[in-house]
């Protein structure tokens, strides 16, 4: 369940973001700071991931993520109750706090309590229940909106059950490696790198499975979808696409090393972008958009494990709460960077630049993989 954490943090509110402008928004100030109702997620992440990957790795994953469930219970349903605008966003940037703490404790146990083939096999299925409850919440949220637009935001009571089953149904938080230190006492031994190398990836990463996807609506309309309700079937397709691919994510694992998905990954969503990015024909845009979500598929949970795996597992909580802020803060700067290029080129611009990032990625995957040669000879021999 903790996957679904930060995508209901953005499908329950959509829908009735609208209504809440309509409402709340008596000036351009207050229309700007409605948006930030959902945007406001992605930057709280960017404290929450690492503070919450830190803490559970001195606390235990098993209080802090019961802890952050029940708080995004509170934090989630606040906006009932509250008619400022600023106070619904203070609990809106509380709400993302918790959620990216779940997400994060989430991958982080299943890399505590499973060795390599089962982790990847959990991480793809998280990912794939977050794809499949933003899917699934966005109708439901739209129809509890009908009713009002506080309403939707019960959905956020789903942190209650999640706080219980973490209290009371995860175990025991595994053993800490320890070892003596000078003066005799027993120490948790830990690392305190900051895995630059793997930030640095999971930024790229995250600036291609998430940047391309905010411009993918306007290339659309670009090309001639220019219905919300054929741009919206279009999307719901890729996504479910998605979702099936990254539920196969770890059977995939069996056979290619974390180098090899990566490179696998970043080719066909350099494909799928540049199909997309190139033509204008319905057969063509729909090819693009399914190879496209082929590569995104197993481009989230691949990072994830990789991140779960990286080093020898002894700070996973503070070395994944890193990697997620760094996906996060990725779509901020790349918005930044790309919007010049999307006003003198368009969406389809913006798809070509995000193309040939996939490619540098997919080049550095190449060399991953050149460099690992005992990993390669050992799949040779299987």
């Amino acid at each position: 369940m903790s996957g679904m954490a930060v995508s209901l943090g953005y499908s329950v509110v959509g829908p009735v973001l609208p209504q809440i402008s309509a409402e709340l928004a008596h000036g351009p100030r207050d229309a700007y700071l409605v948006k930030l109702v959902l945007g406001i997620i992605g930057a709280a992440t960017i404290i929450g991931a690492p503070a919450a990957g830190y803490l559970s790795d001195w606390l235990g994953r098993r209080w802090i993520l019961t802890f952050a469930a029940l708080f995004y219970a509170v934090a989630g349903c606040a906006p009932i109750f509250l008619t400022d605008l600023a106070a619904i966003l203070v609990s809106r940037a509380c709400l993302g706090l918790a959620a990216s703490a779940i997400a994060t404790l989430g991958i982080a146990m299943v890399g505590d309590h499973f060795e390599d083939q089962r982790r990847s096999q959990w991480i793809g299925v998280v990912v794939a229940v977050a794809m499949l409850g933003n899917i699934a919440f966005t109708p439901i949220a739209g129809f509890l909106g009908e009713l009002g637009w506080r309403t939707p935001f019960y959905i956020y009571l789903i942190g209650i059950p999640l706080g219980v089953f973490a209290c009371f149904g995860s175990g025991r938080d595994p053993a800490v490696p320890q070892h003596r230190s000078k003066n005799g006492h027993v120490v948790p031994q830990r690392r305190r790198h900051i895995p630059v190398k793997l930030m640095v990836e999971a930024a790229m990463t995250g600036g291609i499975i998430y940047v391309p996807a905010i411009y993918l609506p306007f290339r659309l309309r670009e090309v001639g979808f220019s219905g919300p309700s054929q741009i919206g079937l279009l999307l719901t397709l890729e996504a479910l696409f998605g979702a099936m691919v990254a539920l196969s994510y770890g059977r995939a694992r069996k056979f290619l090393s974390h180098g090899a998905a990566f490179l696998v990954s970043f080719g066909c969503v350099a494909v799928g972008m540049s199909l997309i990015a190139l033509n204008t024909s319905n057969v063509g845009i729909f090819t693009g958009l399914v190879v496209w979500g082929l590569g995104l598929g197993w481009l989230s949970p691949n990072i994830l494990a990789y991140a779960s795996s990286y080093g020898d597992g002894l700070d996973r909580g503070r070395v994944l709460g890193l990697a997620k802020a760094s996906l996060s803060i990725a779509p901020i700067i790349g918005i930044s960077l790309l919007e010049p290029v999307s006003i003198r080129h368009g969406a389809g611009g913006v798809l070509l630049v995000a193309t040939a990032l996939a490619l540098i990625m997919f080049c550095w995957a190449v060399t991953q993989e050149m460099t690992s040669k005992p990993r390669v000879k050992v799949m040779l021999r299987k």
